[in-house]
């Protein structure tokens, strides 16, 4: 289901025509001399980054690094790819089949990590969707609506999605559930969720953040993906209060412009 829906999300661009491992015809032929250009192309002092977390002593460190990455070729960095797609102006819909339970899933695709849409995206998503008190979480799962529903946002370099989730009870029809999630979108569109929502989401991203980097992987995720996305350290660090400005009125109009018959959409039905 994932990979036909970032197949159809984005046609055009690596994030969704290429899987990390590759394909079973990828594995059965593998090119040596192909893996060797791909290491020698992208694999250099150049387009690295080491990340140091903890409580660690940079007399025995720096010596450690110079042993294990110094061998690392010195040459320019390879010209970095740019995900481009056209726009999506219409409903996709696919279909995949296997024999374990049927759900939907579908997505709109928004602007890369360093981009407002991430910002809005973000607040947009923990107001729907946070396990508790969010319009997914209270009008669908806790009234049993549905079997399951949720949502979740991902934001790479250059394009980021927002993907909604959701499985049938017994005699529930897909389209259904479908129709159930659609009108929690609409409920932000019309501003149909309490003022507070904001603040409070804000306020337990943040609490989060703190408790998550209290450990060194945490936190070195956070310095990684930052490298990768080439996102300044200092937008990281303000995120959050960025997110604290944006008003309701804010999220009501964004939702309204980029959230309509735009969206990608994978049925997982029963079958061979």
């Amino acid at each position: 289901v994932f990979y036909k829906m970032m197949q159809t999300l984005f046609p055009k661009s690596h994030y969704g025509t290429q899987t990390t491992i590759g394909t079973s015809e990828h594995l059965k032929n593998p090119s040596m001399v192909a893996i060797h250009n791909y290491f020698d192309k992208y694999y250099v002092a150049s387009n690295m980054a080491v990340m140091l977390i903890g409580d660690f002593d940079f007399d025995t460190a720096v010596p450690m690094i110079d042993k294990y990455f110094g061998n690392y070729a010195t040459k320019p960095a390879p010209q970095q790819y740019v995900a481009k797609e056209e726009p999506i102006k219409s409903i996709v819909t696919s279909e995949v089949f296997s024999p374990s339970s049927e759900r939907v899933q579908f997505a709109y695709r928004f602007n890369g990590a360093n981009s407002d849409d991430a910002k809005y995206v973000t607040l947009i998503d923990y107001i729907l969707s946070n396990s508790t008190a969010g319009l997914i979480d209270l009008n669908i799962n806790q009234q049993q609506k549905a079997l399951g529903a949720g949502s979740g946002a991902s934001f790479f370099r250059d394009l980021g999605m927002h993907s909604f989730s959701g499985t049938p009870k017994q005699g529930q029809s897909l389209e259904e559930v479908r129709d159930l999630i659609l009108g929690q979108i609409e409920n932000i569109k019309q501003g149909k969720f309490e003022d507070w929502m904001i603040e409070a989401v804000v306020n337990d991203l943040k609490k989060s953040r703190l408790q998550s980097w209290e450990n060194s992987r945490a936190l070195a995720a956070s310095l990684y993906t930052a490298y990768i996305n080439e996102t300044p350290w200092s937008n990281v660090v303000s995120e959050y209060d960025d997110l604290s400005k944006i008003t309701k009125q804010q999220l009501m109009d964004f939702a309204k412009k980029n959230c309509n018959n735009n969206y990608v959409i994978v049925y997982k039905r029963q079958g061979e």
